[in-house]
């Protein structure tokens, strides 16, 4: 490659390089000649401030690669960073970018997500910005079943315990041993 080039970096500086960066800790540089760190794009105070920031504008660079938006969640979730409000702001509008994705490429980044050390806080922040849906459909199909049954299931407690409330009301009970009956009768069911 040196030869073909003429010794030349087709890359072009290491500015140029830092702005072609998706976040700004992962544009910061170490020179082994003075060693320093160059920041070109505001890494290093985003880092001491525990905030991770796209370079560039974020619904630009999510239309351009949708798998950023995986990255922002893994990144967050490995180094422990809060996610830039404006970072963050697109990601549920266009998290259906991801289909368009390969397959083989959507696999790949999978297993970043979760073989990286850090699986539960992935998960909770692709659920938090609505990206889970789009990796794990069935999955996804299933939290939604359940979370409908338990809410149908803590409306159905909640008149049970009001229609106790009246019962107990109306025998001279009161409501915390006819409670306590109830879900005795409900363990063993």
């Amino acid at each position: 490659p040196e030869a073909e080039t003429g010794g030349q970096n087709l890359f072009g500086t290491q500015e140029e390089d830092a702005v072609r960066r998706d976040f700004t800790v992962n544009a910061l540089y170490y020179d082994i000649s003075d060693f320093s760190v160059r920041d070109y794009v505001g890494g290093a105070a985003d880092l001491k401030a525990g905030l991770l920031r796209m370079i560039g504008d974020p619904e630009t660079r999510y239309r351009e690669d949708p798998v950023r938006m995986l990255r922002v969640v893994r990144f967050a979730a490995k180094l422990g960073l809060r996610i830039d409000p404006a970072t963050a702001e697109p990601i549920k509008r266009l998290g259906s970018l991801l289909l368009q994705v390969p397959a083989a490429r959507m696999f790949e980044e999978v297993l970043k997500l979760f073989h990286g050390g850090h699986a539960l806080e992935t998960w909770e922040q692709l659920r938090h910005y609505g990206l889970f849906s789009y990796l794990f459909p069935a999955a996804e199909e299933s939290l939604a079943a359940i979370r409908e049954y338990q809410k149908k299931k803590d409306a159905m407690r909640a008149r049970e315990r009001e229609a106790y409330k009246a019962l107990g009301s109306a025998v001279g009970m009161d409501v915390e041993t006819l409670d306590a009956e109830a879900q005795k009768d409900d363990a063993e069911r």
